[in-house]
């Protein structure tokens, strides 16, 4: 009877500690905004915990909490770029879309080329787009991330724009389409504003 009751205690105890797991608030680490950014000691930027130049893509999908798609681009002229989408990430609350560029030599694209599975699809911009071959993914994990597009699914006026990131070191008119280019290159960023689209926001290392 006694191991009974004994049990019928600890059974007890252990919901109990379980409904305090559950209610009891953890400490977690909040997660970064875009506007919050950490000049390194190489003079690049740290944005949403990716240190460009530094940062590799294995490193920036734990950063992103998202896989992301990778893919070579080949441009009209010929030029190779690796590149990482990500559709939707969420981070302190703010969803939007994002495009890591990875760095690699000429040599190690072409041959991220040559082993592809497929035979480059075209895109709407004339560039190809090549999938990358399952014996590369190691290589492709472990380049650094050089570029960040970034496009918030909220839109940022100017007004919020100066007060996230200051005055921009100068603002250039595109007249084909009304948008503006705001240049921070203290911040290593770009801020592309057009009067009907959603802003992109492009950081780069040095």
């Amino acid at each position: 009877m006694r191991s009974l009751r004994n049990f019928l205690i600890g059974l007890v105890l252990l919901i109990l500690a379980m409904f305090a797991m559950l209610f009891i608030p953890t400490s977690q680490v909040e997660a970064p905004r875009v506007w919050e950014l950490e000049q390194m000691p190489d003079g690049n930027i740290k944005v949403l915990n990716i240190h460009l130049g530094t940062t590799t893509y294995q490193q920036a999908q734990y950063a992103l909490r998202e896989l992301g798609e990778v893919a070579i681009f080949v441009n009209q002229e010929g030029k190779a770029s690796l590149e990482v989408f990500f559709d939707a990430i969420n981070l302190a609350g703010l969803s939007a879309r994002a495009v890591l560029n990875l760095k690699m030599n000429d040599d190690e694209l072409r041959g991220l080329i040559d082993r592809s599975p497929d035979a480059g699809r075209l895109q709407r911009s004339g560039a190809r787009r090549y999938q990358i071959h399952h014996s590369d993914y190691d290589a492709v994990f472990n380049a650094p991330v050089m570029a960040m597009t970034y496009i918030p699914g909220l839109r940022l006026d100017e007004a919020m724009l100066r007060y996230r990131f200051g005055e921009p070191i100068a603002i250039e008119h595109q007249a084909e389409d009304g948008a503006e280019l705001w240049r921070y290159p203290h911040l290593g960023l770009t801020v592309g504003l057009h009067p009907s689209e959603r802003p992109v926001l492009l950081f780069e290392a040095n």
